[in-house]
Order: C-alpha cells, then sequence, then structure tokens
C-alpha cells in the first residue's frame, strides 16, 4: 500500500474519483468531499470524458476509459486514428513498417490499458530500432492523448473550458470596450 503523503502523481483511476467526489486517497487536500447527489461515479466520469471529446477523431477520452475501466473500449477505433497519426509523422520508419504499424500500435493499446509489455514477433520483417521507436510513440501518444482527455474531463466537470485559448487576453479587452461606440 502506498503511503498517504507521498512525491507520486495520483494514477488515472484516483484522479478521476477525485473529479467525481468520491475519493480524497494520497490527496487529503485535494478532495472534494463526497457527493450528495445520486448519479453513480462511474456515471458521472464518462459524462466528463464525453464532455472533453474534441471531435470525433479525438481518442483521449476513449483511451482514458479504457485505462480505467481496463477493458477493451473503442479498440478499433483507438488503434486505426494511432495509426493513422504514426504513419503521417514517422516518416521513412513508418513507411518501412507500415505493414506492421496495426499490429504494433494494437500491441501498444494493450501494454497501456492492461500493462501487458509489448513484444516484437521474430517473424517479423522489422529491425529492433524500428521498434523500439514505433512501439514507444505509439505508448506515449496514447498516454499523452489520456493525460490530455483527463485534464480536459476535470475543466469541463468544473465547468471550466480548457480549450479556448487566449481568454486571459480577451477579457480585460471585452471589459475596456464595453463603454466605447464603434466607430464603423
Amino acid at each position: 500500500m502506498a503511503e498517504v503523503y507521498t512525491n507520486e502523481r495520483a494514477g488515472f483511476r484516483e484522479r478521476l474519483a477525485r473529479m467525481a467526489g468520491g475519493t480524497t486517497y494520497r490527496e487529503p487536500i485535494g478532495g472534494y468531499g463526497t457527493k450528495a447527489d445520486s448519479v453513480p461515479d462511474v456515471h458521472t466520469m464518462a459524462a466528463a470524458l464525453a464532455y472533453a471529446k474534441e471531435g470525433p477523431s479525438d481518442i483521449g477520452p476513449d483511451i482514458a476509459l479504457a485505462i480505467v475501466c481496463q477493458a477493451d473500449y473503442r479498440r478499433q477505433q483507438i488503434v486505426t486514428e494511432l495509426v493513422a497519426a504514426l504513419l503521417a509523422e514517422t516518416g521513412r520508419v513508418g513507411e518501412r513498417c507500415a505493414d506492421v504499424l496495426p499490429i504494433i500500435c494494437g500491441r501498444a493499446y494493450v501494454a497501456v490499458v492492461l500493462g501487458v509489455p509489448a513484444e516484437a514477433d521474430a517473424d517479423w520483417k522489422i529491425a529492433a530500432r524500428d521498434w523500439q521507436l514505433l512501439s514507444g510513440l505509439a505508448e506515449a501518444a496514447l498516454m499523452q492523448a489520456a493525460e490530455g482527455a483527463i485534464r480536459r474531463a476535470s475543466g469541463s466537470y468544473r465547468g471550466i473550458d480548457l480549450r479556448r485559448k487566449g481568454s486571459k487576453t480577451i477579457a480585460p479587452i471585452a471589459r475596456q470596450g464595453g463603454n466605447r461606440q464603434n466607430p464603423l
């Protein structure tokens, strides 16, 4: 069992449970207490992740929910989007390994969601460095998407829109211009 006061960052489950108000484990000051409403915490978390979705190709909330539930949730869609992203960003390495890239991304999904380490098959015609590069990038991309989704979900649950950029600079200008007349 982990210590209550530790320097480790809370995991996905703890962060989402804290967002829903169900726990203050490991971060006693950061909790918001238990909720008095009748909506189950799992439904609240799922709704917050759904509100954090930025479009049909955003896989962040889906991978975050898959990690939390440790379930095979929307795997095909997540792997398809990940393969497209890696093909677009990895250049020659991605083109060279395009035939096994869906398998690499599928194994990265299993590694991130279930914690089963991904290993290359000896049958594949892929260099060890290409495997390490592509599988590492795939796992990092999935974790980064999940982290961003949890950050957005936490904001959407509290009514804070974290997707807007530049809101700090727009608000003072809008306040100043309220008494002026438009010259046009």
